[in-house]
């Protein structure tokens, strides 16, 4: 049974810039004034600078529900900004993106949501923390997985444009093809990841054990090998028709990075700068969100 929280006010957080986004939250905003009497803010922005600047703005409620309209990367923003501000409200995220891996996975529904907001149940989960120490050090959040490797890669290439899904498949396709093994911990890796959820990148499973709130991470690796490509590609269709069964569950991890390589937070591209010791760490019930 979650937490039972009464709050004073509803922000609406989307990337101004997204026209599907900006219609989504107008017309939830809509449907919002009409079943709850309570103020309702827009946080319409382009970037970390002014979502920061906005949030600093609408300081004054002491218990505000922060709703995120978009996909993992926009939740990703989201809780990285309110991490750096050191503020802790409760979130909810409107699935509204491209992948939704977390909505999809946790049960999230847009139908459900004002239902949710009348009943003003939460709930926490975990985080996790990327600490990267290099010649400069950099601090991030990831609220369902963090990838070094391939999907880093894949991410960067479809993120680029807007894409049908047949689209991104193809793109998924090409820089699978073209993709050079990485190196960590001095060996060779197609890809490693951390997850607090049990899917990624929209159609791959992969694992069965984890859980939103256990302060553990599922990790998984793919070594590089001589028919690399075909790896690749028996790995990927593994994952999309039955599961990879990542069964490696860890609090914490350190590896090293020797080149400057792709990565990926929550689906959003990272570039990795080269000789970084790269910290991964389950920050155990982190987050308040809305349970609908």
């Amino acid at each position: 049974m979650g937490v039972k929280n009464e709050f004073d006010a509803i922000l609406l957080f989307c990337n101004r810039k997204k026209p599907k986004l900006l219609a989504e939250t107008k017309l939830l905003e809509a449907r919002l004034k009409e079943k709850i009497d309570i103020d309702i803010r827009l946080i319409l922005t382009a970037g970390k600078e002014e979502l920061e600047k906005a949030l600093l703005e609408n300081g004054q409620y002491k218990k505000p529900l922060i709703v995120s309209i978009g996909g993992d990367g926009s939740f990703n923003l989201l809780i990285n900004v309110l991490s750096k501000l050191a503020i802790c409200p409760v979130v909810a995220i409107y699935p509204s993106g491209t992948a939704n891996d977390h909505a999809r996975v946790i049960g999230y529904k847009k139908d459900r949501l004002i239902a949710g907001i009348v009943a003003g149940r939460t709930s926490r989960i975990d985080l996790i923390e990327i600490n990267i120490a290099g010649a400069e050090r950099f601090l991030y959040y990831a609220h369902s997985y963090f990838a070094i490797g391939v999907t880093g890669l894949t991410a960067r290439g479809i993120n680029r444009h807007h894409l049908s899904l047949f689209f991104q498949v193809l793109v998924a396709f090409f820089e699978l093809m073209k993709f050079r093994p990485v190196e960590v911990q001095k060996e060779k890796m197609n890809h490693i990841s951390w997850h607090s959820i049990t899917e990624m990148c929209r159609f791959l499973k992969v694992s069965r054990c984890g859980r939103v709130n256990d302060g553990l991470l599922e990790v998984y690796k793919l070594p590089a090998s001589r028919f690399n490509r075909i790896k690749l590609l028996k790995t990927v269709l593994k994952g999309w028709i039955s599961n990879l069964d990542a069964r490696d569950q860890v609090k914490e991890s350190v590896v090293f990075i020797p080149k400057e390589t792709w990565s990926q937070l929550d689906g959003e591209e990272l570039l990795l700068p080269g000789q970084s010791r790269i910290t991964v760490k389950a920050k155990k019930e982190e987050l308040e969100v809305l349970d609908y």
